[in-house]
């Protein structure tokens, strides 16, 4: 899997953060063996190990920022709860953990060597020469929000499970059978003729009394609460509040750029074009095509060439192959390369643009080396103030006394678990979420642990010292909240019994077109789909699409969508094709990874009666 992704990811930084993913969320090697803070109640506990609030919290942040390519920049914790995300996180957290000890208990280990061996042969670490770096290393761990130490033990924990499942990874055999009954289950379509009754469109209805929606408020109470609010005390240390009071001279910056100038000189770069084929003579010919004046777009179509591969943007030298760098950065501008040979093919390569190198000035990056400076020397402040904060705290100081011996305000704030104050207004404090997460973690009035920044910009500590358990909003600030619903669910029930009447009546032998008309609506007719609902091109309740391979041929079932209900007729079934080798390919992999999951799930079921698992759903909960 591993190397997988090192062979598929492009760039240093995706590189760095899919290695570390993959740890969490590979099927093969999920989460590590987690230690949660003394005294706080674990999330979730399998044997002796234990997965704390806080990094349910992280690995859940984790799963949405990686599911958000597929399910858009705006998807949610919230989202990821509705849609069973969560739950299937828990799951997977749970058999990893259970996967571990499976492992220790057959004495499955790694050494420290070979743990040392996989990190250093992972390029995310490399520098530009092409060896481990340890700073790179250390960075790259502390901008994904890991500590050395439970990296390493992720990297140990994976190798040795991947050890204790490989028979599992390796060892399924797939019956043809089984693959030809599951492909003509699935290639299988069907078309619907179908009614659709918009419930927006449902406006014949009285509306409502004052007491039917009093009452409405009671019986949908969960509809209408004010969350939980909770009330906390704080000392914050952060680096931009210390930075302020920083003094640095220009000559210490200019020590620094004098230090680190190899950091702000831009390399040249080239804008590149390629013809890349697989014989020489094929790359001889567009080289000679090129030096007559011929269009390279046109030279890739005369040769064969993949004319989506012609334009491949800006490179710098280091980033091309060993055996092109010096053919292409020795030429002038508008020039190509004789055919070059590389493990990829032959390549004919076209200089269309340069970008001097270029380096700034020391003028042009005075305040950011500045502000660096002061970063690095406020975080060595607060690093030794937060030793001295824990040390007054342990010694059972007060944090009013703590923070005033440290010369620190105390900051107050009171809200819910998304930072709104009672007022509806955000906190205006330093790391509010963060804060707020950890007080929403505790269990009862206590203190949270001194917690670094997300950012690592800073620490903080707090005190949770009241909760405003969640209550039912007066019914007057949320009438017309509580008109809105009640209107919704009514339109909803008055659609559902259309539904109910025109399918009765397409049972009783009415036709569907006869039905729609006489209730005043059109007829429309979907494409082919699947048992997923591929193909269809209209939108129907998911519901219809399973109820779709239940009904017979002219028969009419219905369904309730959120926005709509359906009637429908079975108008046609399609059998899957018949040598479909793509299908058949599809299918065995899918059979392949169901019977290696069924297995998996048999064997953590197993590891279940041997190693005790607890699940705290509240602390759960917190995470949203």
């Amino acid at each position: 899997m591993l190397e997988y992704l090192r062979k598929s990811a492009s760039g240093i930084v995706v590189k760095a953060l899919l290695g570390l993913l993959i740890l969490s969320f590979a099927a093969w090697g999920i989460g590590d063996v987690f230690s949660s803070r003394a005294g706080r109640a674990p999330a979730i506990a399998v044997g002796d190990a234990e997965i704390s609030s806080e990094q349910f919290s992280s690995e859940l942040n984790r799963e949405v920022e990686r599911l958000k390519p597929v399910l858009g920049e705006t998807f949610t914790v919230e989202q990821a709860k509705i849609l069973g995300i969560t739950d299937a996180l828990v799951r997977r957290l749970t058999n990893t953990a259970l996967y571990d000890l499976g492992a220790k208990d057959l004495g499955l280990g790694v050494s420290d060597k070979v743990v040392l061996e996989e990190i250093k042969r992972s390029p995310e670490f490399f520098d530009e020469t092409g060896k481990f770096d340890r700073n790179r290393f250390i960075q790259l761990l502390r901008n994904a929000g890991f500590s050395e130490e439970t990296y390493v033990a992720r990297v140990r924990h994976s190798m040795a499970r991947l050890q204790y499942l490989s028979p599992i990874r390796d060892g399924v055999d797939v019956p043809p059978a089984l693959v030809k009954m599951v492909q003509e289950y699935n290639g299988e379509t069907r078309v619907l003729d179908l009614v659709r009754i918009n419930h927006a469109s449902i406006t014949s209805l009285a509306p409502p009394k004052d007491d039917e929606l009093q009452k409405f408020h009671q019986e949908n109470s969960q509809f209408f609460m004010s969350p939980e609010y909770r009330k906390f005390s704080a000392i914050v240390l952060n680096t931009d509040d210390v930075a302020k009071g920083l003094d640095i001279s220009e000559e210490e910056i200019r020590t620094a750029f004098d230090e680190r100038e190899d950091e702000f000189i831009t390399p040249e770069r080239r804008k590149l074009k390629q013809i890349l084929v697989n014989d020489e003579a094929a790359a001889k010919k567009a080289s000679d095509l090129i030096a007559k004046g011929s269009p390279i777009s046109d030279v890739a179509a005369k040769v064969g060439a993949n004319g989506d591969m012609v334009d491949i943007g800006f490179f710098n030298k280091d980033q091309l192959l060993p055996e092109i760098q010096e053919a292409v950065f020795s030429l002038e501008q508008g020039k190509a390369t004789q055919p070059i040979k590389t493990v990829l093919g032959w390549h004919v390569i076209l200089v269309e643009k340069i970008e001097a190198s270029k380096k700034q000035s020391f003028a042009e990056v005075k305040d950011k080396l500045s502000a660096e400076i002061k970063s690095e020397r406020a975080l060595d402040a607060i690093f030794e103030m937060s030793n001295k904060l824990e040390d007054g705290l342990a010694s059972g100081a007060t944090l009013e006394e703590t923070a005033s011996g440290l010369g620190l305000k105390t900051i107050y704030g009171e809200s819910n678990i998304n930072g709104i104050g009672m007022d509806g207004k955000k906190l205006s404090l330093p790391f509010a979420l963060e804060i707020v997460s950890q007080v929403f973690a505790l269990e009862g009035n206590g203190d949270t642990p001194l917690t670094e920044s997300k950012d690592a910009k800073g620490f903080f500590v707090a005190r949770l010292s009241g909760i405003t358990p969640p209550s039912l909003k007066s019914f007057e600030s949320v009438k017309e909240e509580v008109a809105m619903r009640w209107s919704a669910e009514a339109s909803a029930e008055r659609a559902k019994k259309l539904a109910e009447e025109m399918t009765a009546k397409i049972n009783d032998g009415a036709s569907i077109g006869s039905v729609a008309k006489n209730f005043g609506f059109e007829i429309e007719t979907t494409k082919s789909f699947d048992r997923n609902g591929k193909g269809l091109a209209l939108a129907i309740p998911a519901e219809m699409v399973n109820r779709a391979f239940e009904m017979g041929m002219g028969s009419a079932d219905m369904a309730i969508g959120t926005s709509s209900s359906v009637v429908a007729v079975l108008k046609k079934v399609i059998k899957a094709k018949e040598n479909d080798e793509a299908a058949l390919k599809q299918t065995t992999d899918q059979v392949f990874e169901d019977l290696r999951g069924d297995i998996l799930d048999q064997l953590a079921a197993s590891l279940r009666q041997r190693h005790s698992v607890k699940i705290n759903q509240n602390i759960i909960d917190q995470a949203f």
